[in-house]
């Protein structure tokens, strides 16, 4: 049996609770990348889901996710007759307190530019798309709602025809989509007299604001033709969707992402500082049995894969264990947590470099032991 081996499980009291004890650390790590990952994931959901080419925004804006911005409904009319525009939707987005099973709940009111935009593009668990021009609404099911509830929202009651999956705002409040109508009359506090004149299509439905525009175009070919012609409209700007998910996630979540890198290096650093001491006191433990195979002829390399083995059998144990509660735990957590294969290959790769360096103080301390010291 390979020494490395039998003295594991001579000593598996000592090295069960190592592998134990840094399992809990990598643990942590892996929760704090998956954490991370599930953040960028609830953030870009809606503006990946919604399948735009462009977004028309406010002059001199970034984009809704960034700032705010205010557009005159119409534009969409504007938008869609420049040549090579497929599609041009409305967009409004808002926070609102809601009353949901007798307590308030925020949540992120989107508004469907139907009937351009039922919310086919929305994953549903249950229930369908919005069939309806007012009063229907797909929820979030993190809101506890189910299809057929009634919800309150601004002055009227909404039926609740689907449930969405992962669904959430900048501010990760459960999303829930109503048309764009619906949206606006919810967006203002109004007298019942002018919202019926505004579903009637008379004039307060005519100066209303939205945040946003979405622009798909006919071909991948005509993009540049369309944002070049768009652009040069003194009154907005036109943003692509790979911009406004680049802000997303190098503007406003970089120093989250170094933050949690930070915290991920420490949790390493503890792991290493861990299995150096553990490793360390083994060779001080092993003195004579080094010094005795020494003399029956033991290479340094046979020492250095001795210990080694050791600490690669203590960090990758630690390792698979920790992966495999975070399979089951990770999904239970109210916030994604998404566990992805190339991070945990980066940060297993990581962990075997951590294992090498925290080997390197026994290694030393083996290496210098005499072989004479067996016969002391």
């Amino acid at each position: 049996m390979n020494p490395a081996w039998r003295d594991i499980r001579v000593n598996s009291t000592r090295y069960g609770i190592t592998i134990v004890g840094l399992m809990f650390i990598q643990l942590a790590a892996v929760g704090m990348i998956g954490f991370y990952r599930g953040i960028v994931r609830d953030m870009l959901v809606i503006v990946d889901g919604i399948g735009a080419d462009f977004w028309v925004v406010q002059g001199d804006r970034i984009g809704p996710f960034a700032e705010v911005s205010v557009l005159p409904g119409p534009l969409d009319r504007r938008v869609e007759s420049v040549p090579g525009v497929q599609l041009a939707r409305r967009f409004i987005q808002f926070p609102r307190m809601i009353r949901i099973n007798d307590s308030l709940m925020r949540v992120g009111v989107t508004g469907l530019d139907y009937p351009k935009d039922r919310g086919h593009w929305i994953p549903l668990v249950a229930g369908r798309a919005i069939m309806a021009g007012h009063h229907e609404v797909i929820a979030d099911q993190l809101t506890g709602l189910a299809v057929g509830d009634r919800v309150h929202l601004g002055q009227d009651d909404f039926r609740v025809v689907g449930i969405s999956k992962n669904q959430v705002d900048l501010t990760f409040d459960p999303a829930i989509f109503v048309t764009i109508t619906d949206a606006l009359a919810i967006g203002v506090t109004t007298p019942s007299e002018e919202v019926l004149l505004t579903r009637a299509g008379r004039r307060p439905g005519q100066n209303y604001q939205v945040s946003a525009i979405l622009v798909s175009v006919s071909d991948a070919g005509g993009a540049m033709s369309v944002q070049s012609q768009i652009s040069r409209w003194p009154d907005i700007s036109i943003v692509a969707t790979e911009h406004q998910k680049s802000w997303i996630v190098n503007e406003v979540l970089g120093p989250l992402r170094q933050q949690i890198l930070y915290f991920v290096c420490l949790l390493l650093a503890v792991t290493g500082t861990i299995l150096g001491l553990t490793m360390h006191s083994a060779v001080l433990q092993k003195v004579h049995f080094i010094a005795l195979i020494k003399m029956l002829g033991a290479s340094d390399l046979y020492i250095v894969r001795f210990i080694l083995t050791q600490a690669f059998a203590i960090g990758i144990g630690s390792f698979a264990i920790a992966l495999t509660i975070s399979w089951f735990l990770f999904p239970r957590f109210p916030r994604s947590v998404l566990v992805y294969t190339s991070d945990m290959i980066w940060f297993f790769l990581s962990l075997l470099c951590v294992c090498v360096l925290a080997s390197g103080s026994g290694i030393r301390k083996a290496l210098q032991v005499r072989a004479r010291e067996a016969l002391g």
